[in-house]
């Protein structure tokens, strides 16, 4: 079971996050900060990152992306090469990681909505949680907004509403 690996950093940061191993931090900043409701929440999102192996997949994807940059860069053929060298290259590469991690963030979500729900926690505060923490989201930013997650939880909660 995976609340054996959970340890609690004395630190102001409000963060939480979890390995592939099961390990998971969370931050005394971020309890100071959520309900219990909504720091299970977190627990049940962290675990959802490890259940669903984003772990492995998001260094996958990291690795492939830089290895296809710095493979096309090195070729010193032509336009391209210039491109993938270039800052441009480095956006584009950080593009392609950040929005890799934002599907995982909103599957992360989904899992932590239904680990509520099957240990009988509102999911509400998973809602109350996002629109705590908020987050602008963005092209490069490894979560998404705030808004999104917080419409994509609320129609999960009407979903299993009306399946009851």
């Amino acid at each position: 079971m995976f609340w054996r690996f959970i340890q609690a950093y004395l630190v102001p940061d409000v963060n939480a996050f979890a390995m592939a191993n099961g390990c998971m931090r969370v931050f005394a900043g971020l309890m100071d900060q959520l309900s219990d409701d909504e720091v299970r929440g977190v627990i049940g999102h962290e675990i959802g990152h490890v259940k669903l192996g984003h772990s492995l997949t998001k260094m996958r994807t990291a690795l492939l992306a830089a290895g296809t940059r710095e493979g096309m860069a090195a070729s010193g053929k032509g336009r391209a090469s210039e491109i993938a060298a270039s800052q441009i290259g480095g956006l584009a590469e950080s593009v392609v990681n950040s929005q890799f991690s934002q599907k995982e963030e909103l599957a992360a979500d989904e899992y932590g909505y239904h680990f509520m729900v099957r240990h009988h926690y509102d999911p509400n505060a998973m809602v109350s949680m996002f629109k705590k923490l908020g987050g602008s989201g963005g092209l490069v930013s490894s979560h998404p907004a705030s808004p999104r997650r917080v419409k994509n939880i609320e129609t999960l909660i009407v979903k299993g509403a009306k399946k009851k």
